[in-house]
């Protein structure tokens, strides 16, 4: 991950809980240390405890701190359930986005004298920022880091893509490989989500007898595409990064072949769409973080 450097350091973090009804969401503001532009930032993670306001090697601190040493305020927050946000566990689907707490954050930046706003981010956050942006009238543009366009529930998304998406053949080769049948051997989790991916596997292609087993998987989520129509709309600039390996971008192209496609084609440039090779999701190398972290810098700055 990228050193701190003395600009970085302008920025001044200040811990929130929101909305101030009852303070049930608990997020960081990172305030410029000098002039403000009109400009705010959402960053919204994804579900994974402890990552929300922090990120993978301190993504989501750099990454706040250096757009406010830009001047533009940056919040990040714990969803329901989450960190230190306030509420029981939750089973967090796609098809529910967190849309509350994104007008709440939203809000709080609008109580500094923020006008527009731009939104970073991944995974569930990006269905929740896609679904949320897209009611409001000061969303000046989203960055959207491999988005999951189809419905899956958490924890579910290798598993259902490799039942869909991978043939028989392939995924045989990938059982029977000496590390996957040692952990299958060892690990309890490994061997009950193998039966998972061969049943669900299995049901997929018997519900795909005598019809176009490709229109089967094609359509992306309504959740996903009406309310991109909707900031398309708008004149809502949206740029989605993808890692080619990244197991959301199959399913992105997939979903492209059908009116998620002509919806993008349609958009006059609205929508962007950035592949670079291997994987993105999880953002699991230096190399991914800094080109996310310099990538949500400049779109920031094409936006504000």
């Amino acid at each position: 991950m990228r050193n701190s450097t003395s600009q970085d350091l302008e920025a001044i973090d200040v811990p929130v809980f929101f909305p101030p009804t009852d303070g049930r969401y608990f997020g960081i503001v990172s305030h410029p240390g000098g002039e403000m532009r009109n400009t705010g930032v959402i960053i919204l993670a994804g579900t994974q405890p402890g990552c929300t306001t922090i990120g993978r090697n301190r993504l989501w601190v750099e990454m706040a701190r250096s757009l406010a040493a830009r001047g533009c305020p940056t919040i990040r927050f714990d969803y329901h359930g989450l960190g230190e946000s306030l509420g029981g566990s939750v089973e967090y689907d796609l098809n529910l986005p967190a849309t509350e707490v994104f007008d709440a954050a939203a809000d709080q930046l609008r109580w500094l004298g923020v006008e527009r706003i731009v939104v970073v981010a991944t995974c569930f956050g990006s269905r929740t920022a896609v679904a949320a942006a897209s009611k409001l009238e000061d969303i000046a543009g989203l960055l959207l880091v491999a988005p999951p366009v189809r419905d899956i529930k958490k924890g579910r998304g290798a598993t259902s893509h490799l039942a869909t998406y991978a043939s028989t053949g392939q995924l045989l080769k990938r059982a029977f490989t000496p590390r996957t049948l040692r952990r299958f051997v060892m690990n309890p989790h490994t061997r009950t989500m193998t039966r998972r991916v061969l049943t669900m596997s299995a049901r997929s292609r018997l519900t795909s007898v005598g019809r176009d087993h490709a229109a089967h998987v094609t359509e992306a989520a309504e959740g996903f595409q009406r309310p991109l129509a909707e900031l398309i709309g708008k004149g809502v600039p949206v740029r989605m990064l993808f890692g080619t390996d990244d197991y959301f971008y199959t399913e992105f192209e997939r979903a492209s072949e059908g009116s998620l496609g002509d919806l993008i084609d349609g958009s006059n440039g609205l929508v962007e769409v950035d592949t670079v090779g291997g994987v993105m999701r999880g953002f699991t190398t230096t190399d991914v973080q800094e080109y996310v972290h310099t990538e949500a810098l400049a779109w920031v700055e094409r936006c504000a």
